[in-house]
């Protein structure tokens, strides 16, 4: 019992002195011309900081105060309104803030010099709200940690180094959003004309934002960009002369032009909406690892290629790009593309080009002017339960594109139901529906198996005439050119079933 009596009044003694700490602050007031609040305390507003005690509100009227600066301190400054004015003179900082807990808000903040910012803070805690930040060299530029930066009006916002657990929220950014070694920052709900850049930036969220340029990562693992509206692309690069690589993001559900990935892996890209790219929709390639080496009395400047690998393209609506809708380059090894609807390329669907391990499953690709899938120089890939109508071609598979399992697809009107060729052999393909093609299958310098024997049987190829699921071998459907054969096709339309 009177262990709880003193814990109470230790409570009681803390509520107190917290309320005798409020009570206690004092607003100052600062005009500069002394019209409209003639009773102000200062004409300066640094002389009203230097006087204010930690926790005092430093309250300025409207007018231009000529002046830059520094804020040691916690205290709350307030402006009254966009025709308050901290005009830095085209010199150094107009505020800076190296006190934690600090609220600046209500200012027009402008003309810093050229190495200067319009607030520069090194310190923590602080909010930034309901202010117009332009004309300075750096709008606002952050080197401390959990400070929010809310409401404004702001030509650019940079994060550096050590700068973590930013908020940079509902505000109208005019120029871009540069994030350099800053991890753990939410970027929510901005519009932003220029652009965000990340660059070995980890572990941010870039959410809900209208973003009128792209969004650039590079060297930037484990971030978030969701739920944004972006009028050109994505970009996740490797590049630069260290090996690390743009791995671990996830990037869903954004209304976008195109997402390129360059020397980036385990990324997920899942619930977009993907159209009206230029080129490709979505392309995964190589990056470049450069770096001197001495050769003799001479350095050379030598690059590597890095490569993307184990990748997720999941649940995307890609429609309308100039170029192909998904695009692997070489080496692009362990991708999986799943639940994709992908329409109206100008190009293929879907190309893979010189990579293994890939599986293309249970999309939609149709009405491309291409291809539907096109396999180049790919081996032991998987091409299964997609839906492949109205392209030029169905699938194809060029350069020794073999060892791959193509099975349980449904390939309707198309030129080429399957076309293989120059070495594309081995390939295993059964349990397929061939309906309305113009030419359901073709061979050309390969030689495949259309079945998995008299058990498993082969695929379903509309206009033959068969008896059984699987038929017994004696109504075997011929593949030109090679004369090859199907020889337990199927009477019925998913008759494996």
């Amino acid at each position: 019992m009177k262990k709880k009596i003193l814990l109470l009044l230790f409570c009681v003694l803390i509520a107190f002195s917290v309320s005798v700490g409020m009570a206690s602050a004092k607003t100052w007031h600062v005009d500069d011309d002394f019209v409209e609040y003639p009773a102000a305390d200062f004409s300066s507003i640094q002389d009203a900081i230097d006087a204010a005690d930690r926790g005092d509100i430093v309250y300025v009227y409207n007018g231009t105060y000529y002046e830059g600066l520094v804020i040691n301190k916690q205290l709350e400054l307030i402006g009254a309104g966009k025709e308050t004015i901290i005009h830095g003179g085209w010199y150094d900082n107009c505020v800076k803030i190296t006190g934690s807990n600090v609220l600046v808000g209500g200012f027009t903040i402008g003309y810093s010099g050229s190495d200067g910012a319009g607030i520069y803070v090194s310190s923590n805690k602080n909010t930034i709200v309901n202010n117009i930040i332009t004309n300075n060299s750096k709008d606002v530029y952050l080197e401390g940690d959990l400070n929010n930066i809310i409401n404004n009006t702001i030509g650019n916002i940079d994060l550096n180094y050590p700068s973590k657990q930013n908020n940079i929220i509902n505000n109208n950014i005019n120029k871009k959003i540069d994030i350099k070694d800053s991890d753990y920052n939410k970027i929510a709900n901005n519009y932003v004309i220029g652009g965000i850049d990340l660059e070995s930036s980890d572990h941010n969220n870039i959410v809900n934002n209208t973003i009128k340029a792209d969004i650039n990562l590079e060297m930037s693992t484990y971030n978030n960009i969701v739920n944004n509206s972006i009028k050109t692309g994505i970009t996740l690069d490797a590049r630069l002369t260290k090996r690390q690589k743009s791995n671990h993001n996830t990037i869903a559900n954004n209304t976008v032009k195109y997402i390129s990935l360059k020397g980036s892996n385990h990324n997920k890209i899942i619930n977009n909406i993907i159209s009206q790219s230029n080129e490709d929709g979505i392309s995964i390639k190589h990056g470049n690892y450069c770096r001197d080496v001495r050769h003799g009395l001479y350095l050379n400047w030598e690059c590597d290629r890095v490569y993307s690998e184990f990748n997720e393209i999941a649940n995307n609506i890609i429609n309308l790009s100039n170029g192909n809708g998904v695009y692997l380059g070489s080496n692009s090894n362990n991708t999986k593309i799943t639940n994709n609807v992908i329409t109206l390329s100008g190009d293929s669907g879907i190309v893979v080009s010189g990579s293994s391990g890939i599986v293309i499953m249970s999309n939609s690709i149709n009405s491309n002017k291409g291809c539907g899938i096109y396999f180049y120089k790919s081996t032991n890939n998987s091409i299964t339960n997609n839906e492949i109508n109205s392209n030029k071609d169905g699938t194809y598979l060029t350069d020794e594109s073999g060892r791959n399992q193509i099975t349980n697809n449904s390939i309707e009107n198309n030129e080429h139901g399957i076309y293989l060729s120059s070495g594309s052999s081995q390939n295993k393909i059964y349990h397929n529906n061939f309906i309305n093609n113009t030419i359901q299958a073709e061979e050309h310098k390969s030689i495949n198996r259309f079945d998995n024997g008299p058990i498993i049987g082969g695929n379903y190829w509309s206009g033959h005439e068969c008896g059984g699921n699987p038929s017994n071998g004696t109504q075997a459907y011929l593949i030109p050119i090679q004369n090859n054969h199907d020889k337990y096709p199927f009477e019925d339309q998913d008759g494996w079933l």
